[in-house]
C-alpha cells in the first residue's frame, strides 16, 4: 500500500469516527471506526465498524445508510483530493476471530 493510501485512510478514519461519534444516538451505544481501506484509485472505501450491543447492528447501519449523502458531502468539504472516496459500511468481526482461536488453543491446551 503506498504512503498516500495510508495516509489518506488514516485521514478518512479520524473523520469518519468524529461523525459517527456526533450521528449515532447515545442510547444504541459505543461505535467505533476499526479500520478504513481504500482501493488504489481512492474511489471506494471500506470503513470496518465495531459495536459492542449485537442487536443493535441493523439500527447502526440503516443510520449509517441514511447519512452516507451527508458524510460524503462533508468528507468531499474537508479532503482535497478529486474525488470523495464512496463509503462501504462492513462489520468487524476481528473481535470475534481471536476469541474463536483463544477457544480452539484453551481446547487443545486442556486436552478436549
Amino acid at each position: 500500500m503506498s504512503r498516500r493510501i495510508q495516509k489518506v485512510a488514516a485521514l478518512l478514519k479520524r473523520e469518519i469516527s468524529v461523525l459517527v461519534n456526533d450521528n449515532i444516538p447515545k442510547e444504541i451505544g459505543i461505535v467505533s471506526i476499526t479500520d478504513v481501506e481504500l482501493t488504489s484509485d481512492l474511489k471506494d472505501a471500506k470503513v470496518y465498524i465495531s459495536f459492542l450491543d449485537k442487536s443493535k447492528e441493523n439500527e447502526i447501519f440503516e443510520i449509517l445508510d441514511e447519512k452516507k449523502a451527508v458524510f460524503q458531502k462533508i468528507l468531499g468539504k474537508k479532503l482535497t483530493m478529486k474525488f470523495t472516496p464512496r463509503l462501504h459500511y462492513l462489520v468487524d468481526n476481528y473481535q470475534e476471530k481471536i476469541d474463536k482461536v483463544e477457544k480452539l488453543l484453551e481446547e487443545i491446551k486442556n486436552g478436549s
